[in-house]
């Protein structure tokens, strides 16, 4: 690897302070949720009665990132069926019944909308391919449980958002029996009972789907309402279109195509391979994936995001046993991964594009003081398109024996610096974050002159926007500690910590320290750093 100039350096011995994350109730316009029935989570409306949100779908469905032919537009809204909105303290999610014109499958698919403080936040596509009995129910009762399977399809880049891999959704379901056992599991809609619902969250991604078979006995029944706590992932449930009655007496979907079923192959579109029908497992992975690597991982029996972690991110000179299995197993990887809007992000952007790879390694190539630095590579690989972004951790910080939980923030830490270079050098920066235009400014100067200069003003600059990130990364640091069965650590403690590891950069000073000192906050770090009597992190 050679060596680059620029270090964005962790001075991690001390430092950093959250911002509140609590939201106001969700308003769009001056439309507020009403108590409809017995809940007032959950409606069922036409999308004509919400202009603004009809007019940003209609946006989405024309965006240039997501037309791959020449098409006017990627889908079309099924406006005669009605919207499902769910709204609580945290936002308020619409999904929209969608046709999209390339239908390739048998299956549907809905545009999901959350909306925070009156604003789009995140939106994406569900696609769903329901199983024959499901369909067969849904025709009898619409709030059957769904059975089938999900896929995730990011549509983030159409508005400046990052490209993601995989989202976490929630489902809220309802029982009407009293007890602990339940025996008629279905959507929760306007007229059920809080006290009988609940919510299953779970993590969708692309091209890989997620099977989600709903139980009669699944959930709590009895009246608990456990489960309807307010989760700022986006709430949704499953709207097929209109369905028919196949040939054979099968309930099935209305579609252009005809009125498909399970079993059904859609006649491609002249000019179109017909994906259904006439590929192979592998030649389909090669249209989705471009990556023969992924293809003969994946086919080997592999799961797809455990072969995309080995395509795109690099560990192998990461020496440091603790620190790369932490990366491999919980960080980024899914064997005992942690799920955070943060980390899912970092693991969409470097799962998703094959041209860029993060590389990890140990390294005593760390300026004094430092316990790591993320780097740009050389000019040359960036202007090509195909390049690494380099986080090395300092070999001296590793072999002191840090605990667990103060690598893992080192490793956060540096992640969030690499997030931030990726949307630079991708030119989604401003479009993601437009506040950022001093930062964008100290790499655009940095990447013109790499002098150590522009490079110490680069970092300055990165970590006073890094401030921004505290609550996302103190939350993950919690999960992680969690995760890894650290039942000692609690949420607080996490972002004491996140803070303090900002202490020697000049973004000390926009942080919030609370009831504590900016040094009772560098401790806290340093103990963790040093492990001390006073560590709290369990041992590597």
């Amino acid at each position: 690897m050679k060596k680059i100039i620029f270090k964005l350096l962790l001075i991690f011995i001390l430092g950093n302070t959250m911002l509140s994350c609590e939201r106001e109730p969700t308003q769009i316009n001056n439309w507020t949720p009403l108590a409809h029935g017995t809940n007032n989570f959950i409606q069922w409306a036409n999308i004509n009665n919400f202009p603004e949100v009809k007019s940003y779908a209609i946006e989405l469905s024309k965006s240039r990132q997501l037309l791959r032919t020449e098409n006017e537009v990627y889908y079309t809204l099924l406006e005669h069926i009605d919207a499902y909105i769910f709204s609580d303290t945290l936002g308020t999610t619409f999904t929209l019944p969608i046709q999209k014109v390339n239908h390739s499958e048998f299956g549907f698919s809905n545009l999901v909308i959350k909306y925070v403080n009156g604003h789009p936040e995140e939106e994406f596509i569900l696609n769903y391919v329901p199983t024959q009995e499901y369909l067969n129910n849904y025709v009898d009762y619409h709030q059957t449980a769904f059975q089938g399977t999900v896929e995730y399809e990011s549509i983030g880049n159409s508005v400046g958002r990052a490209q993601r891999f995989c989202q976490m959704v929630s489902n809220t379901y309802c029982c009407w029996s009293w007890g602990n056992e339940c025996d008629d599991t279905h959507d929760a809609g306007p007229n059920c009972t809080p006290a009988f619902m609940w919510t299953e969250t779970t993590l969708v991604c692309q091209e890989d789907p997620t099977t989600v078979i709903i139980d009669a006995g699944d959930g709590g029944g009895g009246g608990t309402g456990t489960g309807m706590e307010p989760n700022d992932n986006p709430h949704t449930t499953p709207i097929p279109p209109d369905t028919c009655e196949n040939q054979r007496g099968d309930v099935g979907i209305s579609t252009a195509d005809g009125c498909l079923s399970s079993d059904s192959c859609i006649e491609p579109v002249e000019g179109d391979i017909n994906l259904d029908c006439e590929l192979s497992d592998y030649e389909l992975c090669l249209l989705e994936q471009n990556n023969e690597n992924i293809c003969d991982c994946v086919l080997s029996g592999n799961s797809t995001d455990s072969c995309l972690f080995d395509e795109n991110i690099s560990i192998n000179n990461l020496d440091n046993d603790c620190a790369r299995l932490m990366i491999q197993n919980n960080l980024l990887g899914t064997s005992e991964g942690v799920y955070t809007n943060l980390l899912n992000d970092i693991r969409n952007i470097f799962f998703y594009d094959s041209d860029v790879t993060l590389f990890f390694r140990d390294d005593e190539d760390v300026p004094e003081n430092a316990l790591a630095a993320t780097d740009f590579d050389e000019q040359t690989a960036i202007d090509n398109g195909t390049y690494n972004i380099i986080i090395t951790v300092s070999e001296n910080y590793l072999n002191n024996n840090p605990t667990k939980l103060s690598i893992a923030l080192v490793l956060i830490h540096e992640m969030v610096h690499a997030k931030l270079i990726y949307s630079y050098l991708e030119g989604n920066l401003l479009a993601q974050y437009p506040q950022y235009t001093t930062l964008k400014e100290s790499f655009d100067i940095f990447l013109e002159n790499r002098s150590s200069e522009n490079g110490q003003i680069a970092l300055d600059e990165s970590h006073k926007a890094m401030v921004d990130f505290i609550g996302q990364m103190s939350y993950s640091l919690f999960k992680y500690a969690e995760r890894v069965g650290m039942n000692n650590i609690d949420h607080q403690y996490c972002t004491d910590i996140v803070k303090g590891s900002f202490y020697h950069t000049p973004a000390m000073e926009e942080i919030n320290t609370g009831n504590s000192t900016a040094e009772d906050l560098r401790d806290k770090t340093y103990n963790e750093q040093e492990n001390t009597e006073n560590a709290l992190g369990d041992d590597c």
